[in-house]
């Protein structure tokens, strides 16, 4: 899927009173406020200078005849406010910290005196917002690199936004067709939304797997500078979607080399055993593997990240790599038949305790109708018969039932060919008890994601900004297809790219124009372990009429469904999906259990 976005922001400013703040900023913050001397008043013509600590590029406007002033596009850093008039000391303002799309009022007052002189005053932007009615909030950089992060995903500190919850794995943006593996390991949600109804923003342009509606994208926290989380009212640059908008801010370059090297392990030397995994047995001695039940972890999560000068207080990179390397082993439990039963005998499924088919009609139940409760019939003879009346309660009208012959101690000597096929692919019971199948085959990620961003101060009055990201991944995961068995996994394959650019130029203290131009595309597919399969596997399984449907498809697995055991169905390539058409057949497996097969 590919998205194209080009945005052009015209932002034309009042020119009476205070000049009025542009809400059509996505990313940038917006700076104003009013000069007065001692007296409180205004000071028109007075010189502004706001300039960037970490890469030293500063920003100049003058004040109205009203002694405002603005600057209506700076990326959210640290910054020094100078003010000068002449006749008046020069006045520092130092630690002016703005965050993404915040609209922050600083005032200054002057001393009368020489330009020479200077006042240093330290502060910071107030945190409450007057110019805007948003309701959001910013997650900076102290939060992002200092709060612990289980899977290094910075979506699980969105919680930490009023009106937002983790949906615990529940929602629709973890589906593993067509989402992405970088936003589905935690998800939340948003005023009452779903998951898939958040919108991320990456420096301004949309990251979106467009199946599910989850994150397309997602760095890693060392690379992230902040992110502000809007959840109510929003401008209209936001609010495409019905829960709230992520609006993320990458880090970029700075006067100073900086970067980290890091990695985060961790394994299953620690963890607990699942309750219901037992330890493997040898298969030459047959003794149990000593702590072979407690399923293998591995987690390697590594990376470097890198930022400098290209040219000092011009040009600048910042630069990173992440990667994931995952072994997680399951205990995916569920049923299966035993051999005896796979040959058709079912007698260890009689109780020896009789009961009436018709025990709803209480003393009128016929007494034909007792059988051991865990009795077959054959399916051939079943007809359907009306129990008599409860005299107890005769206003309750009687039920109708299946009755027929039943099969002498429930062994079956006339298995379908169809369901003996079947019943061979079962796996062998691997413990006792229920469930009697463990499946522990691990679950194998492998991840790759880097990205680059340049910034570039043109001159004064221009600012120009690019990045490029890419992320990819490949699973392979035993529990993502419709059954525990084995065989039945499934290939998850997906590759993300976004590319950003922008250019902002202002025209004059009133008047500024953002264009930004973006390019995203993701490419999710998931497929069955075992495709492709031979051509004409779907018929093999020797049902009339069942056959891939069209022309050039994989061939899927048929679905079998049954009552007291494991389903066995197959994934269906992505190419095999939507084809518009199945075919459906009901066969029976033995005696009593009836199941559907379909090709897909």
């Amino acid at each position: 899927m590919r998205l194209l976005h080009v945005q052009g922001l015209l932002l034309v400013l009042a020119s009476l009173g205070l000049p009025q703040l542009s809400h059509a900023q996505i990313v940038n913050a917006s700076l104003y406020g009013s000069v007065t001397d001692t007296s409180g008043a205004a000071i028109p013509d007075a010189t502004v200078a706001a300039t960037n600590v970490a890469t030293g590029v500063g920003i100049k406007t003058a004040t109205d005849t009203a002694g405002n002033y603005l600057f209506p596009s700076l990326l959210p850093a640290t910054y020094n406010i100078t003010v000068e008039k002449a006749g008046f000391k020069t006045t520092v303002i130092s630690g002016i910290t703005l965050l993404v799309d915040q609209k922050a009022r600083v005032d200054a007052q002057l001393q009368v005196g020489g330009v020479t002189t200077t006042v240093e005053v330290s502060g910071a932007a107030p945190l409450v917002e007057t110019k805007t009615a948003s309701v959001g909030t910013v997650i900076g950089e102290r939060e992002v690199f200092d709060l612990p992060l289980n899977l290094r995903r910075l979506t699980a500190l969105a919680t930490l936004v009023p009106g937002t919850v983790d949906d615990r794995g529940l929602g629709y943006a973890i589906t593993p067709a067509g989402s992405s593996p970088f936003g589905t390991d935690v998800t939340y949600t948003a005023g009452g939304g779903r998951d898939s109804s958040n919108t991320l923003l990456l420096d301004g342009m949309e990251s979106r797997a467009w199946s599910t509606g989850g994150f397309a994208q997602l760095p890693p926290p060392d690379a992230v500078q902040e992110f502000k989380i809007q959840t109510n009212i929003y401008a209209a640059a936001f609010g495409k979607t019905a829960g709230s908008t992520m609006n993320l801010v990458t880090k970029s370059g700075s006067n100073e080399f900086h970067g980290d090297v890091y990695e985060f392990l961790r394994n299953d030397k620690l963890d607990a055993r699942n309750f219901f995994a037992t330890n493997q047995t040898n298969p030459i001695t047959g003794a149990e593997i000593p702590d072979s039940a407690r399923p293998e972890y591995r987690r390697n999560q590594f990376g470097f990240t890198g930022g400098g000068p290209i040219r000092k207080n011009k040009t600048f990179f910042f630069g990173y790599y992440d990667a994931l390397r995952e072994i997680k082993g399951l205990s995916l439990t569920n049923l299966v038949p035993m051999d005896a039963q796979k040959a058709g005998n079912f007698s260890d499924v009689l109780t020896g305790q009789k009961s009436n088919l018709c025990a709803a009609s209480g003393s009128a139940a016929p007494a034909n109708l007792n059988y051991d409760s865990g009795q077959l019939f054959d399916p051939a003879s079943e007809s359907l018969f009306t129990c008599p009346q409860n005299p107890a309660t005769p206003s309750v009208a009687p039920p109708a039932i299946l009755v027929g012959n039943p099969i002498p101690g429930n062994i079956i000597t006339n298995l379908d060919p169809v369901a003996q096929k079947v019943l061979a692919g079962f796996p062998e019971p691997n413990r006792p008890g229920f469930p009697n199948y463990v499946n522990q085959a691990p679950r194998v990620r492998n991840d790759n994601q880097f990205g680059v961003r340049v910034d570039h101060t043109i001159g004064p009055k221009d600012q120009f900004f690019a990045h490029y990201l890419f992320s990819q991944s490949n699973i392979t995961d035993p529990s993502a297809g419709y059954t525990s068995l084995p065989t039945f996994g499934a290939k998850i394959f997906y590759r993300g790219q976004n590319v950003t650019a922008a250019w902002v130029h202002t025209f004059g203290p009133h008047l500024l124009n953002e264009a930004r131009l973006g390019f995203a595309r993701n490419n999710p597919t998931l497929d069955c372990v075992e495709c492709p399969r031979a051509q004409g596997f779907v018929e093999s399984f020797g049902i009339k009429n069942l056959k891939v449907q069209g022309t050039g498809l994989e061939e899927g697995f048929p679905y079998f469904g049954f009552v007291n055991f494991a389903g066995g169905r197959g994934l269906c390539s992505r190419h095999e999906r939507g084809n518009g058409g199945e075919v459906r057949r009901q066969r029976d497996l033995d005696a009593r259990t009836p199941h559907r097969d379909s090709g897909c």
